[in-house]
């Protein structure tokens, strides 16, 4: 995310999206998504008898999105 801030990586998405992000911003976001568990460590937990019904079920995600900076500004 640094590197997209400060411009040594570019991408059409990614650089707007960080412009606008605080140190704070960044660390929060690396800590959440550090927090969640790998892909494959989900589909372990799951018993054999449910495995084939809900190997092909997407995965439910949850996520809620904090920002000191609102979506208007970035994208304003």
């Amino acid at each position: 995310m640094a590197d997209f801030k400060a411009g040594a990586r570019t991408d059409m998405m990614m650089a707007p999206m960080a412009a606008n992000l605080s140190e704070q911003d960044m660390a929060d976001l690396a800590a959440y998504f550090s927090s969640l568990p790998r892909g494959g460590e989900q589909a372990a937990a799951v018993s054999e008898d449910s495995a084939t019904a809900t190997a092909t079920a997407a995965p439910v995600v949850n996520a809620e999105v904090v920002t000191s900076t609102s979506a208007k500004a970035i994208y304003g």
